[in-house]
């Protein structure tokens, strides 16, 4: 820059430019001002903040003691005095007199007046000798005879079946039921069945089971269908009973 251009450049000392100058400056103790004025409120606001709290003495509790009264019930007038009955004159009992004791005399009746007179026994009863039973061997003999059999025969006259080991009796051949089959069920089960003296089976029942309901209600099935031949003893058909296994094989 050339001397003739740095004369033609403004001052800050010609007068032009005083006045702002003066606005800068004005604005400088404006704010030095304003931050002092702060800086002293806080400093009072602090020394406020940190005084202590004057201390309160807890004033003294007053302990008031009442005592509660319960309120008397209201007192009901007194009822009005009963009136007393009236008193009944005495009534003059008559001295009761205890009846005389009537004497009556009984009659006896017929049945009474008739005595029947002892009958003394002739002489020739009393001397009459006591007969004694005379032994009787024949009847002392059948009597374990009749023991034998009796075992055999109820009060009512039915005879009770004799459990033997073996009967002689077709046994039907049993339906072997599909589902148990499907399912591969086998067993044996005990049937237990009766005749009478025609060897028509009475009942049956399973004593032991096969394991599978299925198979034990087809034995049944198949003993009940079954014929025999009737039991007997001495000759004489008796009921019997006896026992049967059923036997269910997927073999067969």
């Amino acid at each position: 820059m050339t001397v003739s251009e740095q004369l033609a450049l403004p001052s800050p000392w010609l007068p032009a430019h005083r006045p702002a100058m003066r606005s800068r400056r004005q604005k400088r103790y404006v704010v030095g001002a304003a931050v002092l004025v702060g800086a002293l409120h806080a400093a009072v606001l602090a020394f406020v903040m940190s005084r202590p709290e004057p201390r309160r003495d807890a004033a003294p509790l007053h302990v008031v003691a009442a005592e509660l009264i319960a309120a008397s019930p209201a007192t009901s007038a007194p009822p009005p005095p009963a009136t007393p009955p009236r008193p009944q004159p005495p009534a003059h009992e008559r001295p009761t007199r205890a009846p005389h004791p009537v004497a009556r005399s009984v009659a006896p009746t017929p049945h009474e007046q008739v005595v029947e007179p002892q009958r003394q026994p002739t002489p020739a009863a009393a001397a009459a000798p006591s007969v004694s039973p005379a032994p009787q061997p024949e009847v002392s003999q059948a009597v374990p005879q009749a023991s034998s059999t009796q075992h055999a025969v109820t009060g009512n006259g039915e005879q009770h079946p004799r459990a033997v080991a073996q009967l002689d009796c077709t046994i039907a051949k049993p339906a072997y039921p599909l589902l148990s089959r499907r399912n591969r069920e086998t067993g044996t089960a005990l049937v237990e069945l009766r005749i009478d003296v025609t060897g028509h089976i009475d009942s049956a029942r399973v004593v032991a089971s096969s394991g599978y309901p299925r198979l034990d209600a087809a034995a049944l099935d198949a003993v009940e269908a079954s014929a025999c031949v009737p039991y007997k003893e001495n000759g004489k058909p008796v009921p019997a009973t006896a026992k049967v296994p059923v036997v269910f094989n997927l073999s067969e």
